[in-house]
């Protein structure tokens, strides 16, 4: 209500998302968008919202089950409320100052004093408390907002197929795919390093999303170390040169290598020929590849 909850457009001004995009339908995310998203699931939710406020109101006035549902489904389609389906006065002025006072409000809980007078007379003679029966009808409807949230968490932690997160997928796909490209010879890694990049590229990408994006960290911090790294003499830089020069380049090496020395065919003594590869396993830096 105070617009400071973790959603999109607060996660990106706190720097702690790349977009303010909605996780249920990708439109920009506020406070307000978390009650009005068409996305998944979210119709079936106010269905189901709707129908346990119009359980609470079994035992309540007509005419105000009336009007909060019109109230909460005006909001939902943001449009203004029909106030002549009321034909109680005190109702419908209540219905008014209720919907003056702020859309939204009544979805997060918070009522017009007006309601209070209403239900006091259609509870007279009883021993019911008025607090408590506003208190029980503001928490019903409470809920519709409460599974909105969960659904939006449901959406943006969990759910692989949401929206926003084939989306990520797709970067952190492409993340993978440069990583891969500059990974260093295993054998020159130390241990932890060498089990950090020994999964194929294919492995990597079947992996869960939130296993995908924290795999890369790790490897981008490895991988920035080691060009961080200060070569003090000739010698350690060959070695480092060597180490960054990244496993696109030896792969179109290697290929050209092996255009210079396809197999040849050679005569034997018997007259049958056999094919034979000719010239030694080439070097680079003084390692054999």
């Amino acid at each position: 209500m105070a617009n400071i909850g973790p959603v999109g457009s607060v996660m990106l001004q706190r720097k702690h998302r790349s977009s303010a995009q909605c996780p249920r339908c990708l439109l920009e995310e506020t406070n307000h968008h978390i009650l009005l998203c068409k996305g998944t699931d979210t119709q079936e939710l106010y269905a189901s919202g709707l129908h346990s406020v119009t359980e609470h109101f079994l035992d309540g006035p007509f005419h105000v089950e009336q009007a909060i549902v019109e109230l909460i489904q005006a909001y939902r389609d943001e449009r203004q409320p029909d106030f002549e389906i009321i034909d109680d006065d005190d109702v419908r002025s209540a219905m008014q100052s209720q919907w003056d006072m702020g859309p939204s409000l009544l979805l997060w809980g918070v009522l017009h004093t007006e309601w209070e007078d209403i239900i006091t007379e259609h509870l007279a003679g009883t021993r019911r408390s008025t607090p408590k029966w506003l208190a029980q009808m503001c928490n019903t409807i409470w809920e519709i907002t409460d599974n909105l949230w969960k659904n939006r968490n449901k959406q943006e932690h969990k759910a692989d197929d949401s929206p926003i997160n084939i989306q990520r997928n797709l970067v952190a796909d492409r993340l993978i795919d440069d990583i891969y490209g500059i990974i260093p010879p295993l054998r020159l890694l130390p241990r932890s390093d060498k089990n950090l990049f020994q999964a194929t590229k294919a492995q990597r990408k079947a992996k869960y999303l939130k296993v995908k994006l924290k795999w890369i960290r790790r490897a981008q911090t490895v991988l920035l170390a080691y060009r961080s790294i200060n070569a003090r003499t000739p010698e350690s830089q060959i070695l480092l040169n060597f180490i960054l020069r990244g496993r696109q380049q030896r792969q179109q090496r290697n290929e050209e290598q092996h255009q210079e020395h396809l197999p040849t065919e050679k005569q034997n003594g018997c007259g049958m020929k056999h094919v034979g590869f000719y010239g030694a396993r080439p070097k680079v830096d003084g390692y054999e590849i």
